[in-house]
């Protein structure tokens, strides 16, 4: 068994890398004040709130597909059930959120592509992605994962998360978002 100071050894270790086939990253956007992010039911498409309103993004392209600039979440928003309305082109939906008052998101996609937050220097975190079947946390395991998102600027980390769909992953932190998807 390894111990928890190999384990953090292990983890601190790890360099950043882009993330392997088939996945690909898109640009980091940034989102002033975002306080959440969730996914559109059955699609790669995400809805992010923040103080100046909610976008729609499309994690298979990266491109913000849709924004309204309503800063009164009171109204589109319920803080209380994490669900949030959603905007064209996905307009009448009902939307879980995950972000400042809680939620979450898959960590595991079906084909075992996961995702892990590791925080060997705490506060610092990073995001690992993996397809590893090995022991969790063992050296096979470290071996065969990707350090994707080495948070060295303190920007803590709202959610993280695959979609319905399997095919796009977010990581959403107090700046911004990253989006990740695969054919």
């Amino acid at each position: 068994m390894m111990g928890a100071d190999w384990i953090a050894y292990q983890a601190s270790e790890m360099k950043w890398q882009p993330p392997p086939e088939p996945w690909t990253n898109h640009d980091f956007l940034p989102i002033a004040t975002m306080y959440a992010v969730g996914y559109v039911p059955d699609s790669d498409y995400l809805l992010v709130l923040s103080e100046t309103g909610r976008g729609v993004f499309d994690c298979r392209t990266g491109e913000r597909v849709g924004r309204d600039r309503n800063p009164n979440e009171h109204e589109w928003w319920d803080t209380k059930c994490l669900i949030a309305q959603g905007i064209p082109p996905v307009a009448n939906q009902s939307i879980r959120t995950v972000g400042h008052y809680g939620g979450g998101l898959k960590k595991f996609a079906a084909d075992l592509w996961h995702l892990e937050r590791i925080a060997p220097y705490w506060p610092l975190e990073s995001i690992v992605l993996s397809q590893s079947s090995r022991g969790r946390w063992s050296a096979e395991w470290f071996d065969e994962s990707y350090k994707i998102f080495p948070n060295g600027d303190g920007d803590s980390i709202l959610a993280y998360g695959f979609s319905d769909t399997d095919k796009s992953f977010v990581i959403a932190c107090s700046s911004g978002i990253l989006l990740y998807s695969r054919l």
